[in-house]
């Protein structure tokens, strides 16, 4: 039986990182995602993990500097597929929406702090955020309805918006997975 703790073959190991970032991911298991991620080598998907655990841990400049570097890499990638079928591409394409989405939630997660230190202008400071809740569901309505790329896109506002706070969009979502 295989133990990812004592594991020593780094193409198993790093297979196995990759597979259970992204379910560790969508568990919401961060404990996990983060050894999982220290497997990763600083590929489009080991970069766009660690934009994640850099975001979870309010180190915004370090996940803006993995968001550009993913960026970076997935460009060549879209690029060669574009070429190949825009069916094949639009996976990439989704993941530039989610790094687009986790540049939002930057933002979003800062203006919650912003709350927190200024009351007077708490109001205003929830209408910017609603603001952002609002772009990102008319995003949705423009994406293929297609459960994983629904469910991909989902999981990255996971990280700040419940889904018990936004009921409309999930309902849709599970009437995808139908």
């Amino acid at each position: 039986e295989w133990q990812w703790s004592t594991a020593k073959n780094k193409g198993r190991k790093e297979v196995v990182g990759w597979m259970g970032s992204g379910a560790a991911w969508n568990l919401q298991r961060w404990d996990f995602i983060e050894e999982c991620i220290s497997v990763l080598d600083y590929t489009a998907e080991g970069t766009f993990y660690r934009v994640i655990l850099s975001i979870l841990g309010d180190r915004f400049f370090e996940a803006q500097a993995f968001i550009d570097k993913t960026r970076e890499l997935l460009d060549t990638e879209l690029s060669a597929l574009v070429n190949e079928s825009y069916n094949r591409a639009y996976e990439v394409i989704i993941r530039v929406q989610q790094l687009s989405e986790l540049e939002e939630i930057i933002t979003y997660k800062k203006l919650g702090s912003s709350i927190a230190t200024n009351a007077i202008n708490a109001a205003a400071i929830e209408e910017q955020r609603m603001r952002i809740r609002q772009i990102w569901t008319e995003r949705l309505k423009g994406c293929s309805p297609n459960v994983e790329y629904w469910g991909n896109i989902l999981a990255v506002r996971k990280l700040v918006v419940r889904p018990e706070n936004d009921v409309d969009v999930w309902l849709k979502f599970a009437s995808l997975c139908r």
